[in-house]
């Protein structure tokens, strides 16, 4: 792989048929979905996939979509580039499942024609990125983080010493907000702690690679079956159903819509397009897909965004070393991290 000025990356794509001579590699730059985003100022602004329904059942697949191992690594090497999802040998039937349907959608007979077609359309490694990424999400998911968030963060946030002018503003960030459950979960139990301090306000910016899952949070709108797994003390206040609708679907009041803010940030990216200190980070099942050292990478970059004593939510299974952070970092509990100097 080789870097290019101004970003992006260079990974290997086999020629395809047309212009290039056969068994001919060329490079193409790999650019995260969305790059050169404006910088964001807060102020300003792992389930069954659809395409997993035949995975680990032995149905007979033709032959032209079998992913061969050198086509699978090649894949997966385009993948982990882009986002920094390390995929095992294990995965590779899950690689095939998810991308047939869209060769077949392509009119395309066989993965080495699917990696040829990435070469002359770049535009194609957003939607592929989108089919391989799992997104697994429910509202108040691990809900000790929850709890913390009320208890400790959210009291130290509001005690923390003001300068004089300065707004009263709680910033947070979801870094895996996926179809929104995460950070609107976040906003309703930021904006009923806020209910007792009226000079506060909060901001929540809600960040995933996959632009098609941030598209479902942009929307807002969830079946009413999945209000069982909102507490009634919120589910009340800042849930509301559209009278003009009779498909049960349920949306958010809007000071909860108003509070989070949706964006496309790779992880992987060199620099985050935030500039504003955080109060507290989300970043709950991501690391599970990454390598240690580019997890170890990633939370040296969210803490540089932290405000000294900000908070580091990770999921359950997301232990850190914590002597890789030592004098940044310190253990609170249930994978909950305080920044130094709080």
């Amino acid at each position: 792989m080789h870097s290019f000025p101004g970003g992006g990356t260079a990974v290997k794509l086999r020629a395809g048929k047309k212009n290039h001579r056969p068994g001919e590699e060329r490079r193409v730059r790999v650019e995260s979905p969305t790059p050169d985003v404006a910088d964001v100022d807060m102020e300003d602004v792992d389930g069954l996939h659809p395409d997993d329904r035949t995975e680990g059942h032995s149905l007979t697949v033709p032959a032209g979509y079998r992913l061969r191992r050198g086509s699978f690594n090649h894949l997966r090497e385009i993948i982990y580039t882009m986002s920094g999802i390390h995929l095992k040998d294990a995965k590779q039937q899950m690689v095939q499942s998810r991308l047939t349907k869209r060769l077949r959608i392509l009119g395309l007979s066989s993965f080495e024609q699917y990696i040829a077609y990435l070469g002359e359309h770049p535009e194609e490694l957003t939607d592929m990125i989108n089919r391989i990424t799992t997104n697994k999400t429910y509202f108040f998911r691990e809900p000790r983080h929850f709890s913390f968030l009320e208890e400790h963060a959210l009291p130290d946030c509001i005690g923390r010493p003001t300068s004089v002018g300065e707004r009263r503003v709680i910033n947070g960030w979801c870094a895996a907000a996926s179809t929104g459950e995460e950070p609107y979960s976040i906003a309703m139990v930021v904006a009923e702690f806020l209910s007792r301090y009226p000079s506060w306000s909060a901001r929540i910016l809600a960040s995933d690679l996959d632009t098609a899952v941030l598209a479902k949070g942009i929307r807002g709108e969830y079946p009413e079956v999945a209000l069982q797994d909102i507490p009634r003390r919120y589910s009340g206040p800042y849930t509301q159903r559209n009278q003009f609708r009779r498909d049960g679907v349920v949306s958010f009041s809007d000071p909860i819509r108003e509070m989070v803010h949706f964006r496309q940030i790779n992880l992987m990216a060199e620099r985050y397009p935030i500039r504003t200190q955080l109060d507290f980070i989300f970043c709950r099942n991501v690391f599970i897909y990454f390598t240690r050292q580019d997890r170890d990478r990633v939370v040296h970059r969210m803490v540089d965004l932290l405000r000294p004593g900000g908070y580091l939510f990770l999921g359950h299974s997301e232990v850190l070393d914590i002597d890789m952070f030592r004098g940044r970092l310190r253990f609170l509990a249930n994978t909950t991290y305080q920044k130094a100097g709080g």
